[in-house]
């Protein structure tokens, strides 16, 4: 089944209530806040609100990938050195995806050093977390061709020429929409795409206060002597 979630420049905290009352399962936000001074970084408060509203909540690592010159050896290094740090100091679970983004409109000449970064990205990125991509349908069939294995792939409709890609987790179908006054992009998530889960929530259970355990105890009783009444 096919449900709904939006990605956001700024955090989504403040309006994850709204987002979830208007049908919206998570809300996916930048990470580095901590490890490189991201100003629009994600921080463990905003996870909190963003679960308690029910939100699941699924971390972006961009910093500047629109032009290839960002994509070198040396900064896939870095990228997944400091990601892991990030996730860490948010305290995300094992298992998590951190998607890794190719903000562009690439061709095929730029391919082999995205592909270069990616596979160092891979190599620093701890075990314990999942390794997304996220770009073009051209760019997400290149690196299907490559040695690099994401775990997961989102698609965006840009760069895209209408096209799917067969594989995607997810596709960022609308961008550039309003919702209670904070930017997204809307996105239809096909299956788990390695997110940071909300908690369930637990069900409150009522207690009887001590008159109520009185009535109920009487009743019981009650209800003995009648089954011993009928079986004379």
């Amino acid at each position: 089944m096919t449900v709904k979630m939006v990605d956001s420049f700024s955090s989504a905290a403040g309006v994850a209530k709204k987002l979830k009352e208007a049908g919206y399962v998570a809300s996916a936000g930048y990470i580095g806040k901590h490890t490189v001074g991201l100003g629009n970084g994600v921080t463990p408060a905003d996870i909190v609100k963003i679960h308690d509203a029910g939100l699941h909540f699924l971390p972006i690592w961009e910093l500047d990938p629109v032009q290839v010159s960002y994509f070198t050896v040396k900064q896939g290094i870095s990228d997944g050195k400091n990601a892991t740090k990030e996730a860490r100091w948010l305290k995300l679970p094992k298992g998590t995806a951190i998607y890794f983004t190719v903000d562009f409109d690439a061709q095929e000449a730029d391919f082999p050093a995205i592909i270069a970064y990616l596979e160092q990205v891979r190599k620093n990125l701890h075990r314990d977390y999942r390794m997304g991509v996220y770009g073009g349908i051209r760019t997400l069939e290149a690196i299907v061709a490559s040695p690099v294995r994401p775990d997961y792939w989102w698609q965006t409709l840009a760069w895209s020429a209408g096209q799917k890609f067969a594989r995607a987790d997810i596709y960022q179908a609308e961008v550039s929409q309003i919702i209670d006054g904070l930017g997204v992009d809307i996105d239809e998530v096909y299956a788990n795409p390695g997110w940071y889960a909300a908690p369930e929530k637990k069900a409150i259970v009522s207690h009887p206060s001590g008159h109520d355990q009185e009535i109920a105890k009487v009743e019981t009783q009650l209800a003995e002597v009648k089954t011993e009444v009928e079986k004379l």
